[in-house]
Formats: C-alpha cells, sequence, structure tokens
C-alpha cells in the first residue's frame, strides 16, 4: 500500500529542495569569494593554490549545506508530542 502524497506535501517538498539549492549556492558563493579575495589580497607565489582551495571548500559547503537541509534529523526527546493531548508533564 503506497500512499499517495497531496499536492500540498509535493509544493512542500519542491520548495525545500529549493531552499537547500539556493542556500547552497549562496553559502558556496561567499566561501569562495572569501577565499579568492584572500588570494587576490595576500601576496602569495602562486594564486592557483587559493583558487583550488577556494573551489574545493566552495563545493564542500555547497554539498553540506544541500544534506543539511533535505537529510531527516532524528526527533529528540524535547521535540516529541505528549501521549494525551493537554497533558505536558508524564506523571499527569
Amino acid at each position: 500500500m503506497s500512499r499517495t502524497r497531496t499536492q500540498a506535501e509535493r509544493d512542500a517538498v519542491t520548495v525545500e529542495i529549493g531552499f537547500a539549492l539556493v542556500t547552497g549556492a549562496v553559502l558556496a558563493g561567499l566561501c569562495f569569494l572569501a577565499f579568492a579575495g584572500a588570494g587576490a589580497v595576500l601576496p602569495v607565489p602562486d594564486e592557483r593554490v587559493w583558487m583550488m582551495l577556494a573551489k574545493g571548500t566552495s563545493v564542500t559547503v555547497f554539498i553540506a549545506r544541500v544534506l543539511q537541509v533535505l537529510l531527516p534529523r532524528p526527533s529528540g526527546p524535547a521535540e516529541r508530542q505528549p501521549s494525551q493531548p493537554g497533558r505536558t508533564r508524564p506523571d499527569s
């Protein structure tokens, strides 16, 4: 038995994927600018090293952000709902 998703659920997944991609791209761009800018400002013998570092770090930041947003997070005890509505303490 497979459960069919509603249009609202499909839209929510689409928005979440878009959010992950956009925020990942923004963070990766900022990271790239930081390393590339440092390579341009600081006196270094070879700028290619800074550019390789900027590219590698940007890709890593992008992938990490997308995974952080899209992978499910385990719910801890503080996030669980009470078993009976209106009762918030275990002894009540």
